[in-house]
């Protein structure tokens, strides 16, 4: 059964029972005030009627009455007249328990037994449909012992107390009704919350954990639906963190992947070299060392892309470096690609050091180099030129490829983006290198910019905060 009717019910439930209490009570209290009243009246009659006979039997007439006996039964019948005038019944009893003067009427009611004492006594008794009440005391005389019993007919106070009861009852239905009706109401404006919220809870467990619930009141359920929308951001910002720890080691395999094919051209040129030819002594030397470093700084570089992309590592490990000379270190790296395709490479970078992490800025150097490479055609030129503006550090390298086009020219940074497809795939490409060099630009305070023309060529910009004062 759904909360929104065990509500419904309970509360009905409820109503129902007070109205019927309420109800009860009412019809008992006015019931036995209007029996009390009738008491009361009974009783004023009996004590008038004891009243009366007491006054005129005190002083009777002895030279007419030979004794009180005699007398009582002349008060009576005088009485009695008065009596009936008013409709009072009545019957009057001896000590022997004989009836000496009755009422029309009260031969219906059958004959209360006397109490012993002058305690008035009452009894109510149901004749056919009708009810009466009836009261009895005993009245002492000089000379013997009475009983006066009277009663009235309440039948009026019964027929009342049923019409009240008839009454109520169509009051409890219609009250009821619509009590039903503001309660499922009340019901449903009071568990919509309760609703919603189960509502936003599947639809969050269905994965849209987007959802949130709207705060209408300041209730304990207003309380809970702030609640539920601060677990379900805490939820969301973990899922969301669990996203992007899986998306950075995800990314780093890519781009470890892409990172180590430019070390490995060059680990494979010079490995080709010393298959392929003959050479001396130095040069067996220079090609193994150009090897065995390139091997340490792939080693190198998965450590620092681990950090930088899966450990979210904050600042870099700074070196105080020559700019000209790492420059030219990433041009003996790819000098057998270089050469190969017999391009042209100009340096104008003055004296300078800077500050950077070597292994981090190298590896952009060396994605910008090839990727520079790529793009030109054989017996093409790269230049790359370096200054300082206030504390940046800016090194342009250049080319005079195919360029890029207008449209492309703010992707190019995007993961996996790349420009000609079919090229990119001829050449080993994976539109990873420029997303992961614009990382550690970014992760070096700095940035990089590219300008472009379609045909001429394209300049890569590299900027950041390394000046060394």
């Amino acid at each position: 059964m759904k909360f929104a009717w065990k509500i419904f019910i309970a509360t009905f439930l409820i109503v129902l029972l007070a109205l019927s209490l309420g109800g009860t009570l009412m019809v008992s209290i006015s019931f036995s005030s209007s029996l009390r009243t009738e008491k009361e009246r009974i009783a004023n009659d009996n004590r008038m009627m004891m009243t009366e006979i007491a006054t005129l039997i005190g002083n009777y007439n002895k030279t007419i009455f030979r004794n009180e006996k005699d007398a009582l039964k002349s008060v009576l019948a005088s009485l009695s007249d008065n009596w009936a005038t008013d409709n009072k019944k009545f019957r009057i009893i001896d000590e022997a328990g004989t009836s000496i003067l009755e009422s029309t009427g009260m031969e219906k009611l059958s004959r209360m037994k006397p109490n012993g004492t002058d305690t008035l006594s009452f009894q109510i008794v149901q004749t056919g449909k009708n009810y009466y009440i009836q009261a009895i005391t005993s009245m002492e005389l000089r000379e013997q012992t009475i009983w006066i019993e009277n009663g009235n007919e309440i039948s009026s106070v019964f027929i009342t107390r049923s019409e009240q009861k008839e009454r109520f009852l169509k009051i409890i239905l219609i009250v009821g009704g619509i009590c039903a009706v503001l309660n499922g109401i009340f019901t449903r404006w009071l568990t919509g919350p309760v609703t919603e919220l189960t509502k936003a809870t599947k639809r969050i467990t269905d994965g849209n954990m987007s959802i949130r619930v709207q705060v209408k009141s300041r209730d304990e359920l207003g309380t809970l639906a702030s609640n539920f929308n601060g677990m379900a951001d805490a939820l969301q910002e973990k899922i969301q963190e669990l996203e992007g720890s899986a998306r950075k080691q995800e990314d780093f395999v890519g781009s470890f992947a892409h990172e180590i094919k430019t070390p490995l051209t060059s680990i494979i040129g010079y490995a080709d070299l010393l298959r392929s030819r003959k050479l001396d002594d130095n040069m067996v030397f220079e090609a193994a060392n150009y090897i065995f470093s390139e091997g340490k700084r792939l080693e190198g570089l998965s450590i620092k892309l681990l950090e930088l992309l899966v450990e979210g590592k904050q600042e870099p490990d700074y070196n105080i470096i020559f700019l000209g000379v790492m420059v030219k270190e990433v041009l003996e790296v790819l000098q057998p690609a270089i050469q190969e395709k017999a391009i042209d490479i100009t340096l104008d970078i003055p004296e300078m050091m800077v500050k950077a992490d070597k292994d981090l800025m190298k590896t952009v150097i060396m994605n910008l180099i090839d990727n520079a490479r790529k793009a030109v055609e054989m017996g093409g030129s790269i230049k790359l030129d370096a200054r300082i503006e206030d504390e940046n550090v800016i090194l342009n390298i250049t080319d005079n490829g195919r360029g890029i086009p207008k449209d492309d020219l703010n992707k190019i940074t995007e993961a996996f983006y790349t420009v000609d497809k079919s090229r990119s795939r001829v050449e080993g490409g994976s539109g990873l290198g420029l997303a992961i060099c614009t990382q550690i630009l970014k992760f070096h305070h700095g940035k990089l910019t590219f300008e472009s023309e379609l045909g001429y060529g394209t300049s890569a910009i590299l900027v950041w905060k390394g000046v060394v004062r």
